[in-house]
């Protein structure tokens, strides 16, 4: 037999916005995580885009901006984590140790820092700025390396069935 309470409550999480809310937190958070490790990855793993990174000077702050927006992001999943987990503790709690738990600094702080939305939307906003300066720094080192510092951007490759051939026609 169902718990009318819990089917309430299914019922009611199911109409509210939590589910889109979800969906898209978890998205913009592996999508952070993963331009800010596998772009850097990717331009380091390929010689030439590595020697062009390197001769612009600009390599370290390219690499520090892209740590610096992943460390962001999995600071801001711990305190997440550590502030649900005293919520969960308090919850879980029985009567007489829920009261005292409740007065507790951190579950207070925890508490006060669940409701608050400007810490993640600062995070999650400096990560972007951080990943847009090293994604500048990027594409500037490879469309305007100077080919006097003696690496060239690579050539673009056209095979031969791609090329554009005018048809013939017999005379």
């Amino acid at each position: 037999m169902a718990n009318s309470d819990t089917e309430h409550a299914k019922t009611q999480n199911d109409d509210s916005y939590f589910g889109s809310y979800e969906a898209h937190a978890k998205t913009l958070r592996s999508w952070l995580i993963l331009y800010g490790a596998a772009l850097p990855a990717y331009f380091l793993k390929e010689k030439t885009f590595a020697d062009l990174i390197r001769e612009s000077g600009h390599g370290r702050t390219i690499i520090m901006f892209f740590l610096l927006g992943i460390l962001f992001q999995v600071v801001e999943v711990f305190i997440n984590k550590v502030t649900m987990g005293y919520l969960y503790l308090e919850e879980a709690l029985k009567d007489q140790r829920k009261k005292r738990f409740r007065t507790t600094r951190r579950y207070l702080l925890s508490s006060w820092y669940s409701e608050q939305t400007w810490p993640a939307v600062i995070i999650d906003l400096g990560t972007i700025v951080l990943y847009g300066c090293a994604t500048w720094m990027l594409l500037t080192a490879f469309l305007f390396q100077s080919p006097a510092a003696g690496v060239q951007p690579p050539q673009a490759t056209v095979t031969p069935a791609a090329q554009s051939v005018a048809p013939q026609t017999p005379n």
